[in-house]
C-alpha cells in the first residue's frame, strides 16, 4: 500500500512538472503597430513604448502623440484608430494600421492704407491669421468718416467692399482708402450770379489731391470782383487742389467790366449784346455779365 500510494505521488508530481513546461513554453502573441502620416512630412508621430520591429505583444497600451511640423495642423485619426485629439492610446488586440492626418495652412495678412482710415472684418476669423488650405474668406471694409474705399491691392483686385478669398496659398491683402475733402461754394450777393464746379460731387466731397475748376458766371449788370475765403483772385475761372477742406466766396458787384484777362485771353464787353466775347470772335461766352 505505501509502495502505491509512493507511486500515485511521484506520478501526480510528473505530471504537474509536465503541464508546466508545456505552459512555459506556449508562444507569446505579438501585433503590429504601423503608423503613417498624411501628407508626408507634414508632421510625426512620437510612439511610447517604442517597438524596433513595430511588434507589440498582446494587451500592450501604446501612446501616440502627434507634433505638426511648420504650416500644417493635425486633423484627426483614421484606419484603426479615430478622434482628432492630439494623444491617444492604442490597445494591442490585434495588428493596427493607424494614419495621422494633417491639413496645410494657409497665412492670410491684411493692411489698411492709410493707417486707421477704415477697417476690414473677417469671417471666419482666425486668432492667429492661419487657415486650412481651401477655406473661402470673406473680407468687408468699413469706411472711417471721412474717408473713401479706393479699392483692394496685393493678393486682391477689384473695388467692391466685399471680397471672397480663396486660401490656396499665404495672401498679402491691401485695402485702400482715399481722404476727403469738403468744398463749400458762396455767392454774394445772392442771385448776383453763378458758380460751376467740374467734376461735379454730389455731396460736395472731393479725393485728395484732385483738382476741381470752378468757373463763375455774373448776372447780367454783375461781373466778379474777387474769390474770397480759401481763394483769392478775379478771374471768372479757378482751378483748386483739394488737399484741405475748402471754403470759397465768389463775391461779385454790381456793374461791368469792359475788359479783363484771364490769361488765356482778352475778353471784351458788346455793348449792344451785353454778352462777353473773345477780341477774335472765335467764341463767345454764353453768360452775360
Amino acid at each position: 500500500l505505501f509502495i502505491g500510494i509512493h507511486a500515485l505521488a511521484i506520478v501526480g508530481v510528473l505530471l504537474l512538472m509536465f503541464t508546466g513546461c508545456e505552459k512555459d513554453d506556449e508562444p507569446v502573441k505579438m501585433y503590429s503597430l504601423s503608423v503613417s502620416v498624411a501628407p508626408a512630412n507634414a508632421g510625426t508621430v512620437e510612439v511610447s513604448p517604442l517597438s524596433s520591429n513595430g511588434m507589440y505583444k498582446k494587451g500592450t497600451k501604446v501612446t501616440l502623440t502627434v507634433k505638426s511640423a511648420e504650416g500644417h495642423t493635425f486633423n484627426a485619426w483614421s484606419g484603426d484608430a479615430a478622434g482628432s485629439e492630439a494623444t491617444i492610446e492604442v490597445l494591442m488586440d490585434d495588428n493596427k494600421s493607424i494614419n495621422a492626418n494633417f491639413d496645410k495652412m494657409y497665412s492670410l495678412t491684411l493692411n489698411v492704407t492709410p493707417a486707421n482710415a477704415g477697417t476690414v472684418e473677417i469671417t471666419p476669423a482666425s486668432e492667429n491669421g492661419a487657415y486650412i488650405a481651401g477655406t473661402s474668406v470673406l473680407l468687408t471694409v468699413k469706411t472711417a468718416q471721412g474717408h473713401i474705399f479706393k479699392g483692394w491691392s496685393g493678393d486682391a483686385t477689384g473695388g467692391a467692399a466685399t471680397i471672397e478669398v480663396m486660401m490656396d496659398g499665404n495672401k498679402n491683402i491691401n485695402a485702400n482708402f482715399d481722404k476727403l475733402y469738403s468744398l463749400r461754394l458762396n455767392v454774394t450777393p445772392a442771385d448776383a450770379g453763378t458758380v460751376e464746379v467740374t467734376p461735379a460731387s454730389d455731396d460736395g466731397r472731393y479725393t485728395e489731391g484732385s483738382t476741381v475748376t470752378i468757373v463763375a458766371t455774373p448776372a447780367l449788370t454783375y461781373y466778379l470782383k474777387e474769390w474770397a475765403g480759401d481763394a483769392s483772385g478775379s478771374t471768372d475761372i479757378l482751378e483748386v487742389a483739394m488737399n484741405s477742406d475748402k471754403t470759397i466766396n465768389a463775391a461779385f458787384d454790381f456793374g461791368v467790366k469792359e475788359t479783363f484777362n484771364d490769361g488765356v485771353a482778352n475778353y471784351f464787353l458788346d455793348d449792344q449784346t451785353g454778352v462777353w466775347g473773345i477780341k477774335d470772335n472765335a467764341y463767345v461766352m454764353t453768360g452775360a455779365g
